[in-house]
């Protein structure tokens, strides 16, 4: 068997943080809301990218900020995502690798383009996300290299990718090389309510955790529990509480 060299292996969507500060008038004028996180479309992508000021641009995602977590806490991490062969597939890749995670996903030479937060900031420190999947959804079984998968302690899943049924096949197929490894596997479920939970990833070694109370009240179409809850009793006794999903 071969030991591992690294401690998290993790597969996400490869995002890059477009990052902008703009005045009130431009969230006006685009028709966003202060503070809100919008879905966008190819076309909607690049009007707005063509609209915001120069700013600055990072590799991002979930799990790809999870992994430079890692990194930056002392550990080993290496990333697979899918990214285009355009200017921001090659920032990603750039600020990725210099941040000292391992990635080796070529870039898709068809398709749409490199996956992208465009988060507009206001004079009063407000962020306005606005986020184009791209490339980044798009990641299948082909992406995932079982080499790599087998480099890591830990094969960490984003529950955010969970949604295609390419990125349900990569998963399963990225678990069971894990397993035949003997390594663990970490799939977080993604916080959305009355959605029942992943099906078809190896349950065995997995560790799935469900969403905390307070993720769950704020899903849409949620009601809030204003029941009181529970609080220790000095006597020893323990109380569940819910974690913040990780972002």
């Amino acid at each position: 068997m071969i030991e591992p060299t690294v401690d998290v292996v993790g597969i996400g969507n490869a995002l890059v943080d477009v990052i902008s500060q703009e005045p009130f008038e431009f969230v006006e004028s685009e028709g966003l809301v202060a503070g809100s996180m919008n879905l966008i479309d190819t076309d909607r992508r690049h009007q707005l990218y063509g609209a915001m000021s120069a700013g600055e641009e990072h590799s991002g995602g979930s799990c790809a900020n999870t992994t430079v977590g890692v990194g930056s806490l002392g550990g080993t991490a290496h990333y697979l995502g899918r990214v285009a062969d355009d200017q921001l597939g090659e920032v990603f890749a750039h600020d990725i690798r210099a941040a000292g995670v391992g990635f080796d996903n070529e870039p898709a030479p068809e398709g749409p383009p490199t996956g992208c937060s465009l988060v507009i900031v206001t004079p009063d420190g407000q962020r306005t996300m606005n986020t184009y999947l791209g490339a980044a959804e798009l990641f299948g079984p082909d992406d995932v290299a079982p080499d790599s998968v087998r480099t890591g302690r830990v094969l960490y899943l984003e529950g955010y990718l969970f949604d295609r049924p390419e990125a349900k096949e990569a998963f399963r197929f990225a678990s069971g090389v894990a397993h035949e490894a003997g390594r663990s596997v970490a799939h977080p479920q993604r916080p959305v309510l009355r959605r029942p939970p992943p099906l078809g990833v190896p349950r065995v070694g997995v560790g799935t955790r469900r969403p905390g109370l307070r993720e769950r009240e704020r899903a849409p179409g949620a009601v809030r529990d204003r029941r009181p809850r529970p609080r220790p009793s000095g006597t020893g006794d323990r109380v569940s509480v819910g974690r913040r999903h990780p972002k």
